[in-house]
């Protein structure tokens, strides 16, 4: 919400506008895949609806012009599905580390 202004702005602007998983994928994909990958993608796109259904219901401190752009709302969820990392101490949770995405890919 804060644009350019923000401090993350460089690595937000950096990350990637499509994605290609369930979230993304239209019924006729999912008619296409294997019946385990489809399932497997449907419970993506499941997930990712019942997000949506919270986060509406005022969940989530942001603006309601946010909120109801389903464009950045499905980014922003695939960029956290994308680059969370899972932590079990102290407690089991899933963080986003900005840049700490970039280690994990090779420069060749």
């Amino acid at each position: 919400e804060k644009g350019e202004s923000s401090q993350w702005f460089p690595w937000l602007n950096s990350l990637p506008r499509i994605f290609y998983n369930g979230v993304s994928m239209t019924d006729a994909c999912f008619e296409c895949l294997p019946p385990c990958a489809a399932l497997l993608s449907m419970n993506e796109r499941n997930t990712y609806s019942r997000f949506v259904n919270a986060i509406r219901k005022g969940f989530v401190p942001l603006k309601p012009e946010t909120i109801n752009d389903d464009r950045v709302v499905k980014w922003a969820y695939n960029v956290a599905l994308t680059r969370f990392h899972e932590v079990w101490e102290p407690r089991r949770q899933k963080l986003i580390a900005p840049m700490a995405d970039r280690f994990n890919h090779s420069s060749e």
